[in-house]
């Protein structure tokens, strides 16, 4: 996937009520990427709308070149077979355009931009006005050959790509005195189109490129001890759910509360972070 360029990433270490300018950038990036992802959307309806008409022309003109090579003269059936011919050479070429843009289609950023977007104009507002917002955006696209973690060996000989990138990392301090560190994390499987052969009809057949995509969040909390008990706070045994998010690891020693949750999405929204918040704070032990 790509964006087209690189966006710079945004570092951040500012009081809550002094973010607007981040704000604004990443409205900004926000909009130029669903300017490209419109478009990419545009050129494939266009080349798929291509594709149908030819195909059509090509039954009909097949079919219509037969019945007038019967009843009139062969020559004219031979000239319908050629332009048949290169009808389907050009359908072919379109075909092989839907391929190349399926392969490397521009990355949505919405749900990113969204994302980061309310963290730092929602999540403001449950934030100490004493303390700074530390931290560092990237919205860069995770599927970038610097972001490959691993390969793996696929169906009909291809190569199956992993892909992770940390595009968020902020620590904050909370309206009720607890340190937050919050780090996101998207992970992303691309299996690349091949041709696959049926095992009953042994017919060949195209199976286009699969993405699967994982949101992952790292997570410290540092209680407050004026406000939580850490000593009567207990965890539950992991695997558990922390709102829609499975949460895989979980550690406590004394005030700090560390652990990993992952959810496969195409998106992290602010509902699934909110309920997965809630979830943990319900589990702490208040004074």
């Amino acid at each position: 996937m790509t964006t087209g360029h690189l966006i710079p990433p945004i570092s951040i270490n500012q009081r809550p009520d002094h973010l607007d300018p981040h704000i604004a950038r990443i409205a900004s990036y926000a909009q130029e990427n669903a300017v490209v992802v419109q478009a990419d959307a545009a050129l494939r309806k266009q080349l798929t709308r291509e594709q149908s008409i030819f195909i059509g022309l090509i039954i009909v003109l097949g079919f219509g070149g037969f019945l007038i090579g019967i009843n009139i003269h062969m020559i004219f059936f031979f000239i319908t077979i050629i332009g048949e011919g290169f009808m389907m050479w050009y359908a072919g070429k379109i075909g092989k355009q839907l391929r190349a843009l399926e392969e490397h289609p521009p990355s949505d950023l919405s749900g990113r931009c969204a994302l980061a977007t309310w963290l730092l104009s929602d999540l403001k507002h449950d934030l100490s006005r004493q303390r700074r917002m530390v931290g560092v955006i990237d919205l860069n696209p995770t599927e970038d050959p610097a972001n490959l973690i691993r390969t793996a060996p696929g169906l009909s000989n291809t190569i199956v790509n992993y892909y992770l990138r940390r595009w968020l990392d902020l620590e904050v301090r909370l309206i009720d005195g607890n340190e937050l560190r919050l780090r996101i994390s998207e992970r992303v499987k691309v299996r690349p189109g091949h041709n696959r052969r049926g095992s009953i009809s042994g017919k060949t057949k195209w199976k286009p490129v699969k993405r699967s995509q994982q949101q992952r969040v790292t997570l410290r909390l540092r209680l407050n001890p004026a406000h939580y008990n850490s000593a009567a706070t207990r965890l539950p045994a992991t695997p558990w759910k922390a709102g829609p998010l499975l949460v895989r690891w979980a550690t406590q020693q004394g005030d700090e509360i560390r652990l990993m949750a992952e959810v496969e999405a195409a998106h992290l929204t602010p509902e699934m972070l909110v309920a997965m918040l809630q979830a943990i704070y319900q589990r702490i032990a208040r004074r």
